[in-house]
């Protein structure tokens, strides 16, 4: 059964605008594929989110600043948006220190999540698996939507927002 379920799974890593379930990239919603299964559209209210951020990050603020006001407006992250969307609890168990957990009522936002959901490849419409893009037999990226949140330069200049901030050690 599990070469089955895992064979299955890959197969559909493979076939363009079809999404296999779980938890899409923040942004992305499920929505019925023509012919049956299902694709990603933009979630209108997380889409007017990330603009906000890629606003503010263009305005010369910090991901830190970004998270710090995402934060004090009551924006729910990236993991509750989802859990509320399916009607879930909000919050949850997270890592601690080793065997160890903890449990919060919610989740922030924090300077790395804010960076993690710029400057995913998926914006820009492609699959990822295990945080890399999937790619086809020609070393094509496979899409994920028809619809991507970012087109390719818009996503470059957030990278290179990103890049030219960050500090070499």
């Amino acid at each position: 059964i599990k070469e089955r379920v895992t064979g299955a799974q890959a197969a559909m890593r493979m076939m363009p605008l079809r999404w296999r379930g779980s938890r899409p990239h923040y942004g992305y919603m499920p929505a019925p594929l023509e012919g049956g299964g299902w694709t990603l559209v933009p979630d209108p209210d997380a889409v007017k989110l990330i603009e906000r951020m890629i606003r503010e990050l263009m305005g010369g603020k910090t991901a830190s600043q970004v998270a710090a006001g995402l934060n004090a407006d009551g924006v729910l992250s990236p993991r509750d948006y989802w859990a509320e969307k399916k009607n879930r609890k909000l919050g949850g168990k997270t890592g601690g220190a080793k065997g160890e957990a903890t449990t919060r009522e919610r989740f922030t936002w924090g300077p790395s999540i804010v960076k993690r959901v710029l400057t995913s490849p998926a914006l820009i419409g492609w699959k990822m698996h295990k945080g890399s893009p999937v790619r086809d037999s020609t070393g094509a990226p496979v899409m994920a939507t028809n619809e991507p949140i970012l087109t390719r330069a818009e996503y470059d200049a957030v990278c290179a927002l990103f890049e030219e901030r960050s500090v070499e050690n």
